[in-house]
């Protein structure tokens, strides 16, 4: 059974079971109201057939007069009349079967007098059909009094009675109007469950064609859902968990292609310099020198990008230790600068440093300077021949410490700009031919390292040339006693 029929069963059910409890509601209160007017007018009729009852008795009538009389006027209100006297015995009876049996008479209570009757349900099993009705004592004797001359109680008691299948039954008359109104309700009510279950069923089983569109291989599904319920958050949240998987099964088919092509080069170089010697093609000295080096150089590339990428991984698997201490930034960028200056004079690239001296943050010294090392690294690789590199760093009121490099002659699309830091990713090699050979992911390593720092590496580029800009937040200052003394702060390894 699909989740669409489950859905409008459950609806249709919901809604017949809430017609039956409001019928059997109305139902009830339809009785209730029923009872209370057949004792409405059983007490609007008692009072005056006990009274006509009683004139015919004190008239002398006979028996058989008074049992004609309360016949006549059963038949005429609807209802049954007895003749009771003081010990309880029925004397006369509309209806015969109750003659001659006792009828139990409760007392007057203290709110009898108010209402002008006793109402009771039998109690013996003749009896238990019927509710029965017998004006007040005290009413009686106001009312009998005057007109008999004197101020006396009735011998006998004039009671009337209903019988209770009569109300029972009377709920039975509301059926087929209940059963013509729930009919086009119930009609209404599958309508709407058709149209509540499909707004639900719909986007859930375009959620499961794109789902399996997804595990044969198809990543670029969207379900397109405008709707701001928990079924629209749903379509939001799959359509960007399905991008997010798109962007990283196209990531790792780049990687792969990528690691596979910049390894292949490489080891193609490598086998190809060791047939070489194997054959003895080369057996000059210098030129077996120039070979060895030629095979180490290519050795030393691929141990690069293997290390590169491990590095990566550790820190996506959440494995990369972030030292926390306090790190001179100067002594970084100088040290950084020494390192790249032969390469830089080599292409007559001019390495300008303005940092400033005791600009303190707090990080791990030995990524922070990898840090440096890849934006330097960048900006050798695409700085052409005459060019200029800068690192310049600054405090940022916002306690951060802003550090940028700078080079010319190196100008990026603003299309391009959100790419620079993916991996494997060489925009443009013509921009600086010949050295720009690197694995692609310097720039990836160091953004990475600078989230793992509370900063960001951010890039812009221009017609004078690109910046990378590396905000830190700075060490919060120690805190004080009351008295203006630091408290010594522990330091995190």
């Amino acid at each position: 059974m699909s989740l669409r029929t489950k859905l409008f069963l459950s609806y249709a059910a919901v809604s017949l079971l809430a017609l039956l409890l409001a019928g059997a509601a109305l139902v009830a209160l339809r009785w209730r109201e029923q009872q209370r007017a057949a004792l409405d007018r059983l007490a609007v009729a008692a009072p005056q057939v006990t009274l006509d009852v009683f004139r015919l008795q004190r008239q002398g009538a006979s028996a058989e007069v008074i049992g004609e009389y309360i016949r006549e006027e059963a038949r005429r209100q609807g209802v049954r009349i007895l003749i009771v006297d003081r010990t309880g015995v029925v004397l006369q009876d509309s209806g015969d079967s109750l003659r001659g049996r006792t009828l139990t008479l409760p007392a007057d209570t203290p709110g009898t007098p108010r209402l002008g009757y006793r109402a009771w349900r039998g109690q013996e099993p003749e009896q238990g059909g019927f509710i029965f009705l017998a004006p007040a004592l005290t009413l009686m004797e106001r009312r009998v009094g005057p007109a008999g001359g004197r101020a006396l109680p009735p011998s006998d008691t004039v009671v009337l009675a209903i019988p209770r299948q009569t109300l029972a039954g009377a709920w039975r008359g509301l059926l087929p109007a209940l059963g013509w109104a729930g009919l086009p309700a119930l009609v209404l009510a599958a309508v709407v469950a058709g149209v509540l279950a499909r707004s639900i069923a719909r986007p859930l089983q375009a959620l499961t064609r794109a789902s399996e569109e997804m595990a044969r291989g198809n990543y670029d599904q969207e379900i397109p859902l405008s709707r701001n319920d928990e079924v629209g958050r749903l379509a939001k949240a799959f359509n960007e968990m399905a991008r997010q998987v798109g962007r990283s099964h196209l990531q790792m088919r780049t990687l792969v292609a990528n690691v596979s092509h910049d390894l292949k080069t490489p080891l193609t170089s490598i086998l190809g310099f060791a047939q070489a010697l194997r054959d003895r093609a080369v057996e000059e000295p210098e030129a077996v020198a120039e070979t060895g080096a030629i095979i180490h150089a290519e050795a030393e590339r691929m141990r690069s990008l293997v290390e590169d990428l491990l590095f990566l991984s550790e820190i996506e698997a959440g494995q990369v230790v972030v030292a926390r201490e306090a790190v001179d930034l100067g002594l970084l960028a100088v040290r950084a600068a020494r390192r790249f200056e032969p390469a830089l004079a080599e292409r007559r690239v001019a390495l300008r440093l303005a940092v400033p001296e005791g600009l303190v943050v707090q990080g791990d010294s030995a990524k922070l300077e990898r840090i440096l090392d890849n934006l330097l690294d960048n900006a050798r690789k695409y700085t052409p021949e005459g060019g200029r590199v800068e690192v310049r760093a600054v405090s940022e009121p916002a306690c951060a410490v802003r550090l940028e490099v700078f080079n010319t002659g190196s100008y990026i699309p603003p299309e391009d700009l959100p790419r620079v830091f993916d991996r494997f990713v060489r925009l443009d090699r013509a921009r600086a031919p010949g050295q720009a050979r690197g694995s692609g992911l310097g720039l990836a390593i160091a953004k990475e390292l600078a989230e793992l720092h509370g900063g960001t590496l951010t890039a812009t580029s221009d017609s004078a040339g690109t910046t990378f800009t590396l905000l830190l937040p700075l060490p919060a200052p120690p805190p004080r006693l009351a008295d203006g003394v630091p408290v010594a702060r522990p330091r995190h390894a």
